[in-house]
């Protein structure tokens, strides 16, 4: 590209150059982990949360079983995952 085709600026969602040319500029957003464009920041945001590419994602781990993708209060587990059978002691 030469000089004279280089952006000068942007006002109001178009790009101008030295030499008159206008085009349109898009805002686009980015993955951070697998690099997939987004054309909105909320969507972007969503999709880097669940991302398969995010070494941070959150899996729960149930604290009564032992197991990722659930949390306590929604285990129907009878058996931890090291084998040991679970006891559940209500109180009347």
């Amino acid at each position: 590209m030469s000089n004279q085709d280089r952006i000068m600026g942007s006002i109001g969602g178009k790009s101008y150059t030295k030499n008159g040319f206008i085009t349109p500029t898009v805002e686009m957003w980015g993955c951070d982990h697998c690099h997939h464009q987004f054309s909105d920041k909320t969507d972007c945001v969503k999709h880097e949360k669940t991302c398969d590419a995010n070494p941070v994602k959150f899996v729960p781990t149930c604290f009564k079983c032992g197991r990722k993708g659930h949390l306590s209060p929604s285990c129907n587990a009878s058996t931890h995952l090291n084998g040991s059978k679970i006891i559940i002691n209500i109180k009347k």
